[in-house]
């Protein structure tokens, strides 16, 4: 009788502490794609100050040298901030009157560590970095009116089981690599969760029974 109290107890203290884990995963969800927004609203701040001083009567080409994706995002977001401006991109670049080069654009999303409790609540720590140099000149001659580089990061973690949440948005800059786990985390935790969850599931029909 005592080693089957003692088999309870153990099994509800396990699956209390999967249901505990499951219940807090219910937070809030911050994904890559709003935190690379969110770095990127902030730090365009700079060029909107220089295209108010220039003038909003003015045409502004912008021209990215990025990896296919963060391209077109970038662009995306400098619009969206900078949207009171007349904003062309390079292919239309004779009809503007200044020129906005980007250049050495990098987004990187790194997954530092995994941490936590092996049975209930594994985290990922995150970090995701943007940097880049613009500069802006005029369409005609050589002269450099601005030029800055940037550089801002975000660092905060998210429960293990929401990755594929987290990366959505479909751009691949968005995803990261996961740190290696081993064998025990993969496998034999989750393995005891289920296990946990069936014994607990029917101790309560035969505890009911009696």
């Amino acid at each position: 009788m005592r080693l089957k109290i003692l088999i309870i107890n153990i099994v509800l203290f396990v699956f209390g502490g999967f249901l505990h884990s499951q219940s807090i995963q219910n937070d809030e969800l911050i994904t890559n794609l709003s935190i690379y927004s969110n770095l990127l609203q902030k730090n365009l701040g700079t060029l909107e100050n220089q295209f108010v001083i220039i003038g909003n009567d003015k045409i502004f080409c912008v021209k990215i040298s990025a990896k296919s994706g963060i391209n077109e995002y970038l662009y995306l977001k400098i619009r969206q901030r900078l949207n009171s401006f007349r904003i062309i991109s390079d292919l239309d670049s004779a009809n503007s009157d200044f020129i906005v080069e980007f250049d050495n654009v990098k987004f990187l999303t790194k997954y530092v560590k995994i941490f936590g409790s092996l049975i209930k609540s594994r985290k990922v720590q995150r970090l995701i970095e943007i940097s880049y140099d613009y500069k802006i000149k005029r369409i005609y001659g050589d002269s450099i009116l601005h030029i800055k580089s940037v550089n801002d990061f975000n660092e905060d973690d998210f429960y293990l089981d929401r990755v594929e949440d987290v990366e959505r948005g479909g751009y691949d800059f968005l995803k990261g690599t996961l740190p290696d786990q081993s064998f025990f985390e993969k496998a034999f935790i989750p393995g005891i969760v289920t296990l946990a969850s069936a014994v607990a599931i029917v101790l309560f029909f035969v505890i009911r029974s009696k």
